[in-house]
């Protein structure tokens, strides 16, 4: 697995899958029921799993029950959770989620869609939130599986297909990646998310232009829509970085901070990219926020130590160099051999 791998937004993908898998439920004209997918349509997790759980204590042979509870706890995690795990350690949006409760919820949300198989198949929705809570687990091999078993079975979902690409880059198949995304474009030609799985697994086969093409398309899709993705703009101006045009990143990882000031990995390649430029004041501004965002980023004490060393600040450089360093243990990184 990459150390760099990156999230795309996946709060209306999210939203889709539990209205599906809502949709998914037999429709038993049931008062408990109906009252708890009230409920969690109102994210009133709880009181949804309690009113749930109280409904299974006299029906407990029932399919719509289980997994409607396993639902309900699969969207008590925060979706942050999701999206940390779909695009790795540097790219968190939120830290102090518990990962007991994240690893507690997921498991316990698999139990009740494994008791549901036992009095009805799974629907392709199922399938799909199932593979989502092994995503939360870590387990992308599993989650392949079973969202590979959702797309047969409804092949017509392009929210499957867009986390499907993202999971098969996450496991490093990217001619299955890129696959997986044009066949949620052929569904949804204004999923950016898709777009953007494209230009990391044309980036990792070294298409550079074919990456830079499917950014591009994605970004211009921001344009239109209500909802922007920092990712597509983060992830063009890291392959700039990576060309060493620290120049043109420096505007895209601009627009990144601006759609989501809470990236911490935004701030720390706009940092890297003002070191490279030599612009040592604006350099310091964004690895100081990184740290501020994520406290154990070991890249962003490191740049900072840089940025220190070039300006005559010995001390506090070394601060920052033990910092890292204590942080890496021995590990090796792009930034530090």
């Amino acid at each position: 697995m990459k150390v760099s791998r990156r999230k795309f937004v996946v709060t209306l993908a999210v939203l889709c899958c539990c209205w599906g898998a809502l949709e998914s439920l037999s429709g038993q004209d049931d008062s408990q029921l109906n009252q708890a997918k009230t409920l969690l349509e109102k994210r009133m997790f709880s009181d949804a799993a309690a009113v749930t759980r109280q409904y299974l204590e006299s029906h407990p042979n029932s399919a719509d029950g289980h997994n409607l509870l396993g639902l309900i706890l699969f969207r008590e995690v925060p979706e942050s959770s999701l999206r940390g795990r779909l695009r790795g350690p540097h790219y968190r949006e939120a830290m102090g989620i518990d990962p007991k409760f994240v690893e507690t919820n997921a498991r316990a949300s698999l139990v009740e869609y494994r008791k549901a198989v036992d009095f009805r198949p799974s629907s392709p929705s199922d399938l799909k939130i199932v593979a989502l809570d092994f995503v939360l687990l870590g387990n992308y091999v599993d989650a392949d599986k079973w969202l590979s078993k959702s797309v047969q079975r409804d092949p017509k979902d392009a929210q499957a297909w867009c986390f499907l690409s993202r999971i098969k880059y996450d496991i490093n198949h990217f001619d299955e990646a890129i696959t997986a995304s044009k066949e949620c474009l052929q569904r949804d030609s204004q999923n950016s998310g898709a777009l953007d799985t494209m230009g990391l697994a044309y980036a990792e086969m070294s298409r550079t232009d074919d990456a830079i093409k499917a950014y591009r398309a994605a970004i211009e899709l921001q344009a239109k829509s209500l909802e922007k993705d920092p990712y597509p703009f983060l992830d063009l101006a890291d392959l700039f970085l990576k060309q060493g045009r620290a120049e043109q990143a420096v505007p895209l990882l601009a627009k990144a901070v601006d759609i989501s000031p809470e990236l911490a990995n935004a701030h720390q390649l706009l940092g890297k990219a003002y070191l490279r430029m030599n612009q040592l004041q604006e350099s310091a501004r964004e690895l100081e926020k990184t740290i501020e965002l994520e406290p154990d980023c070991a890249p962003a004490h490191y740049l900072l130590g840089q940025v220190y060393r070039k300006a005559g600040q010995a001390d506090k450089a070394t601060k920052e160099f033990d910092k890292s360093a204590a942080l890496y243990g021995t590990r090796s990184t792009p930034d530090v051999p």
